[in-house]
C-alpha cells in the first residue's frame, strides 16, 4: 500500500481528537476546522485557522451544493461502488454541461 499524502479538509462536524488523531497516524495534513465549545471560544488564531480553510473549501462548495440539490446526492444512489461511480461521473458530466451552457449564453 502506498503511503497517503496530502491534506483532508473538513468542516466543523469533523473535529473531534479521534479523527485528528488519525489524519497524524496516516501522515496527512489537517485541514479540519475547529469548533468552539461551551465555555471554551475559539482563540483568535484558530478563528484565523478556520478562516484560511474556508477560503481554500469555498471553491468546490457550489459544486458539492449543485450536485445534491439538482442532481439528488445527498445519498449514492446505488450499494455497489461501480454503478455508484458511474452514477457520480455521469452526473459531473451533467454539472459540467450545465455550467458550459451558461457561461456560453449571453
Amino acid at each position: 500500500m502506498l503511503p497517503a499524502t496530502g491534506r483532508v479538509y473538513a468542516d466543523r462536524g469533523y473535529d473531534a481528537a479521534a479523527l485528528h488523531a488519525e489524519l497524524v497516524g496516516r501522515g496527512l495534513q489537517d485541514g479540519i476546522m475547529r469548533r468552539a465549545h461551551r465555555n471554551r471560544p475559539l482563540s483568535d488564531a484558530q478563528i484565523t485557522h478556520n478562516h484560511e480553510l474556508s477560503l481554500i473549501r469555498r471553491a468546490v462548495e457550489p459544486v458539492f451544493g449543485t450536485l445534491k440539490r439538482s442532481y439528488r446526492f445527498h445519498r449514492m444512489p446505488y450499494f455497489n461502488a461501480a454503478r455508484n461511480a458511474v452514477a457520480f461521473g455521469l452526473a459531473c458530466i451533467a454539472f459540467n454541461i450545465r455550467r458550459w451552457h451558461a457561461l456560453a449564453t449571453p
